[in-house]
């Protein structure tokens, strides 16, 4: 239990501090919890915490005191990093291929599925739904929250989405998302 400990005391990078103390001074503010991902300095090596700041207020309905709870997802972070390299890593290597088999092609002829465009049936509906979030422009934190799923789980669906759609980045999946008829050009 931290009570009365001021925000420095805690270990939080100094960097954080003052959004951190922004952050607690907006939930007791307003009333409305926030959500916060921070970094703490601990023996063991820097920690990440993703935290929710809750608002208490007393049985007058005032303010009493504003409660934080955190959990650490370092290692997770850490997996969502090195999985996000090897894909990157996978990609690069997928487009080397795909540059030697289209110079080996007779004529420049196209070659794999890659060069077909790709259809809506490969993607289950629970892809075409994130692939509209996408294209609306929505974090995956923000997918994840409307579809009841983790931001590290929407990542791996992205993922999975820009494989099946031949593309390298988010942007590329909405203008293809728009070519298939799943989204309405803006």
């Amino acid at each position: 239990m931290l009570i009365g400990k001021k925000s420095s005391d805690l270990g939080i990078l100094e960097s954080l501090v003052p959004t951190w103390e922004l952050l607690l001074s907006q939930v007791w503010r307003t009333g409305r919890e926030q959500e916060f991902e921070l970094t703490v300095r601990t023996p063991t090596g820097d920690r990440i915490f993703d935290s929710r700041i809750v608002p208490e207020p007393g049985s007058d309905g005032a303010m009493q005191f504003v409660l934080t709870i955190a959990r650490d997802v370092t290692e997770q972070r850490h997996a969502e990093a090195e999985r996000s390299d090897l894909y990157r890593q996978l990609l690069e290597q997928q487009n080397r291929v795909l540059e030697l088999m289209g110079r080996l092609a007779p004529n420049g002829q196209r070659t794999l599925e890659r060069t077909a465009p790709a259809s809506a049936h490969q993607l289950t509906d629970r892809e075409r739904q994130i692939l509209r979030l996408v294209a609306a422009g929505r974090t995956n934190r923000e997918i994840g929250a409307q579809i009841g799923l983790t931001a590290g789980t929407i990542k791996n669906q992205v993922a999975r989405i820009l494989s099946k759609l031949n593309v390298t980045d988010r942007t590329q999946a909405a203008v293809r998302a728009v070519e298939l008829g799943l989204v309405e050009p803006t």
